[in-house]
């Protein structure tokens, strides 16, 4: 899981930075994911801490494993949902649930469930 000092943030190109800011010293990048090279134009972390969503200007959500996040050195996602036809322009995860919810520039919200043994996968 991640710590409670990991800070996911986006990055040029459609790079995802996650920071370790509990560490010393304060600040260390300990991964980088590229698995688009459209905007990021949102990330949301679920309550749990469990999983993390990337919201692209590709119209698809990729739902990312927080858990050994730090160790993984290729990170990527486990689950990419693709039901928007508009750019993806906001994310957010649904409290106590492994919901998330997303919004696209055609107006259209769509909420899908994270299947969490999904996330525990290798495939």
């Amino acid at each position: 899981r991640r710590r409670r000092g990991d800070v996911v943030e986006e990055g040029p190109g459609g790079a995802i930075g996650v920071w370790d800011w509990g560490s010393r010293p304060r600040g260390v990048l300990v991964a980088t994911i590229a698995e688009s090279e459209r905007a990021v134009n949102g990330i949301a972390v679920s309550q749990d801490h469990l999983f993390f969503a990337v919201a692209y200007d590709d119209a698809r959500t990729r739902v990312f494993s927080s858990t050994g996040l730090l160790d993984d050195v290729a990170v990527r996602s486990r689950l990419v949902y693709e039901g928007h036809s508009g750019h993806i322009t906001a994310v957010a995860c649904c409290d106590n649930s492994h919901a998330v919810a997303t919004g696209s520039s055609n107006g259209s919200v769509h909420v899908f469930k994270v299947d969490s043994t999904a996330l525990r996968s290798r495939a």
